[in-house]
């Protein structure tokens, strides 16, 4: 039942805009990936 929260798609998204979705959320794990970076390099500097 993993698969289900997949398909929990915010209801300001029409079913069209679902490959958008994953785009958005491919971009902010991105986004979250950078940050965890930055943080680590920033605890290491100290």
């Amino acid at each position: 039942m993993q698969n289900a929260s997949l398909h929990k798609v915010p209801t300001n998204f029409a079913p069209e805009d679902s490959s958008n979705f994953y785009a958005i959320a491919a971009r902010d794990k991105a986004l979250a990936k950078l940050a965890i970076a930055l943080f680590i390099e920033d605890l290491h500097r100290r």
